[in-house]
């Protein structure tokens, strides 16, 4: 299926999955997410602010800034996504473009990507081979090159936005895992995610 009817697809389903599922699912994935060793592990922590029927991620965000770790958030600004340092969920974030809680300005702290250990994802879709289906911005794509090599870069999905197969570009930023509310999914030495 052409990128343009599945990311219009995959946002229906999303919106129509029910608030109550949405929210338990949102808490599985969070949970699953802490207790991973590449979380628990993770100095750096570069997570996007949910918004909408995305999975939730603002638990995921105050258990990073609890645990005295550095959270990161996404600022994107002229066709680039940079790096925030953020301290206060309430004093350092403000909705911004299509409602996304972002850095205020005047609070912005920006970080080189080079430090970031763990990068947290969103996505409208994903594969068993590590392609991820944004929502056509090309932000990821552009930002995760800047990354360390050994940074994890992991994907965060509810069970029915992982499929078999995803069209892709040869510029596309492959993922290592995925986390949806039936565990993690790791790539293994074929190139393919595993349980």
């Amino acid at each position: 299926m052409p990128k343009t009817a599945l990311r219009k697809l995959m946002l229906e389903k999303r919106d129509c999955l029910p608030p109550e599922e949405r929210q338990a699912q949102s808490k599985a994935i969070a949970s699953f997410t802490r207790e991973s060793s590449f979380f628990i592990d993770s100095r750096v922590i570069f997570l996007y602010m949910s918004v909408g029927s995305e999975v939730a991620t603002e638990d995921l965000a105050a258990d990073i800034l609890a645990s005295g770790r550095e959270l990161c958030v996404p600022w994107c600004r002229q066709g680039r996504m940079h790096a925030c340092r953020v301290f206060s969920l309430t004093r350092d974030l403000a909705p911004g473009a299509w409602g996304v809680p972002e850095p205020v300005e005047r609070r912005q702290r920006p970080l080189e990507p080079a430090l970031i250990d763990l990068v947290l994802a969103p996505g409208l879709a994903f594969d068993r081979a590590g392609h991820r289906l944004g929502y056509g911005g090309g932000y990821y794509d552009r930002f995760l090159p800047l990354c360390r090599p050994e940074a994890v870069v992991c994907g965060l999905a509810y069970s029915f936005q992982i499929l078999p197969f995803v069209e892709f570009e040869p510029h596309d930023q492959k993922l290592c895992c995925l986390v949806s509310e039936n565990g993690i999914c790791y790539m293994d030495s074929s190139g393919i995610f595993r349980a």
